[in-house]
């Protein structure tokens, strides 16, 4: 029984929070409380938990995905984005108002947010456009300044930046936190609609 209940262990170790692998081990588990008359019945509940809580994982992440966007058909057109332009808003809008990162400025989100806007040719306007576009929309003092100086020195392939401490760490972060939610964001709206 020992050795079971070891094995049992092991194999909802192994899982590591994988729901393929934890259906496949609960299958297994289940059969074999059965054949022992109960005896996994503590690893089967574990097991289970573990499923509950990776299941309730999954609905909190979908939760943030539904994002809206708030601009009109007007400021869309003109926002400069050509790529599913409300979506791209929406994840801007809601990086900027959530301050999704401490310690960043109006300048980091902006040179970040230009990064991969530019990288995977969601934008194809002008550096001072996306400054005064950023300005408008969201309220923000960015600087065109600042934006020009960091993409001269550091490029727009913000993969390319050195990543450091400090603005550069903060500014690639940024950027691949906004790529991902962009994807995420995009994936969970063709599912859905």
């Amino acid at each position: 029984m020992r050795l079971l209940k070891e094995t049992a262990k092991r194999m909802i170790e192994l899982c590591d929070g994988n729901m393929q692998g934890m259906a496949s081990t609960l299958n297994l588990l289940a059969y074999y409380n059965d054949i022992s008359g109960g005896a996994l019945k503590h690893e089967l509940e574990m097991l289970n938990g573990m499923m509950a809580s990776k299941l309730c994982e999954a609905k909190n992440d979908v939760k943030g995905l539904d994002l809206e966007c708030r601009f009109d058909e007007e400021q869309v057109r003109k926002s400069g984005i050509s790529v599913t332009p409300r979506i791209v808003l929406a994840v801007m809008d809601h990086m900027l108002r959530e301050g999704s990162r401490q310690n960043c400025t109006c300048n980091d989100y902006a040179i970040a947010m230009y990064a991969v806007l530019t990288k995977y040719e969601y934008y194809k306007g002008s550096r001072e456009d996306f400054v005064n576009m950023m300005n408008r929309y969201f309220a923000m003092n960015v600087s065109y300044g600042a934006l020009k100086k960091w993409l001269a020195r550091n490029s727009v392939d913000f993969n390319d930046w050195n990543k450091g401490t400090g603005k550069t760490c903060n500014r690639q972060d940024l950027a691949r936190d906004f790529k991902e939610l962009i994807d995420k964001v995009r994936t969970y709206k063709s599912k859905n609609f």
